[in-house]
């Protein structure tokens, strides 16, 4: 997805905006998505983002959006190597997949974790497999899951 101010609407602009810097480091977030399913006119669709001048391992932001309007970030704090599974997402709800690397940095994965989140009634719910390493989303989960 294109960086270019003209190519972005400004839901995912304001979304960006939203985003607390990323702590330790004086990085600024892209307002061009690396990835997403943002949809104006799906229940729920997300972009995203990572920071500018960003390699294989900088952090990436989930941001979340109903009918195109921004609801929240995805994670509490920002994590690298998340993305969105397009083919597991419907009009409801976002699935994305988060690899946790191993000690060696990137090169290789400690575990691979799926996990939706979904809007119902107003709010949004996560299900699926959290990482021990990111704190859980304030978001409820989905019972039974």
């Amino acid at each position: 997805m294109s960086d270019d101010a003209y190519d972005i609407p400004p839901q995912v602009h304001f979304a960006v905006g939203q985003f607390a810097p990323y702590e330790g480091f004086d990085w600024t977030w892209s307002h061009g998505p690396i990835d997403g399913n943002y949809d104006p006119a799906a229940t729920l669709s997300a972009t995203l983002h990572t920071v500018e001048m960003a390699t294989q391992s900088s952090p990436i932001q989930i941001a979340l959006y109903r009918n195109g309007d921004y609801l929240a970030q995805g994670t509490p704090i920002a994590g690298a190597f998340i993305k969105v599974l397009s083919g597991d997402s419907t009009d409801d709800t976002v699935a994305i997949q988060i690899r946790i690397p191993d000690d060696d940095g990137f090169k290789s994965t400690k575990s691979t974790h799926d996990l939706s989140y979904h809007y119902r009634d107003g709010r949004i719910y996560w299900s699926g497999d959290w990482p021990r390493e990111y704190p859980e989303p304030g978001f409820p989960k989905l019972p039974n899951s």
